[in-house]
């Protein structure tokens, strides 16, 4: 316990205080920090409303539960699986630091951070364990990257397509064909934007996260608005996620506000705005008079 609270105060830095502006010198540079506890509490609650109750990903395993409450389980269970997930992600990053005797993965000869668990696996696995751990690590992104590919092409056809004239009279041959057209697309999308990140140095995980906030605090936004207030209509939100869009560019463009805030200040934009497209529409709406017998 001494030295857990010796590491939480090192260097004049209380670590577990919520606003510890000690971080980066100031409230911009608390807010500029990587990982903070009120960030990361905060910061992700918003991120996981907006991934487990917004996002196409889980919304369409959700929906493939045959009653409203065994969705509701599932998404429990899979949230308390997620906890027990990343509460092992966290163990295997101390266990590897500590194998690896707290050297920096630069001190190891590799290009960044990801490296460090295969290489973990190619020196130091069993042959046979190794390749049950590299198939399990395949198996996964599978699973997720058709996951993907699947809510994205089905927004694009039901969303979007249906809307064109291309649309009518389409069979179920035809629906499902042009399912398969959009598949291949965004197949083809995810591998070329795949390709521009190649050289970073960031994280695959942090760089996912900060992609997917870009556009979370709109669509997590317009929910809210869709929810609590029940008089903002189809132009309030869609206004509400634009400017919450752009709010987004303009804060990746011009400051240094890590991801850990970009989808709770993009929701708090769009419902700013939603709001204040709500209002202003009651203002200047033209007031209709009832006479009287009619």
């Amino acid at each position: 316990w001494a030295d857990v609270v010796s590491f939480a105060t090192a260097h004049g830095q209380d670590k577990f205080a919520f606003v510890n502006t000690a971080t980066g010198g100031s409230l911009w540079g608390f807010l500029a920090a990587p990982y903070t506890l009120l960030g990361g509490v905060l910061g992700g609650t918003f991120l996981t409303m907006a991934s487990h109750g917004t996002d196409q990903l889980l919304v369409q395993r959700l929906l493939g539960c045959r009653t409203r409450r065994d969705s509701q389980k599932a998404l429990m269970l899979d949230a308390t699986f997620i906890l027990l997930q990343f509460g092992f992600f966290l163990v295997l990053g101390l266990c590897l630091f500590a194998f690896y005797g707290g050297v920096t993965f630069q001190q190891l000869g590799l290009a960044t951070s990801d490296e460090v668990f295969p290489k973990f696996i190619v020196e130091n696995l069993p042959t046979g364990v190794a390749g049950l751990v590299v198939a399990g690590v395949l198996a996964s992104a599978m699973g997720t990257l058709s996951s993907s590919i699947s809510s994205l092409a089905s927004a694009t056809y039901l969303d979007l397509f249906q809307l064109t004239p291309l649309a009518r009279g389409l069979d179920a041959k035809g629906e499902v064909r042009w399912s398969r057209i959009f598949t291949l697309v965004w197949g083809v999308l995810l591998i070329g934007g795949a390709m521009l990140f190649t050289d970073t140095k960031n994280p695959v995980v942090e760089l996912g996260l900060k992609i997917a906030s870009v556009t979370y605090g709109g669509l997590l936004g317009t929910f809210f608005l869709g929810l609590f207030f029940r008089r903002t209509n189809q132009a309030d939100a869609l206004t509400g996620f634009v400017c919450g869009l752009l709010a987004m560019v303009g804060v990746l463009a011009f400051t240094k506000i890590d991801f850990t805030w970009h989808t709770l200040i993009g929701s708090a934009v769009t419902m700013l705005v939603g709001n204040g497209c709500r209002i202003a529409r009651g203002w200047f709406a033209p007031v209709v008079k009832v006479e009287a017998g009619q």
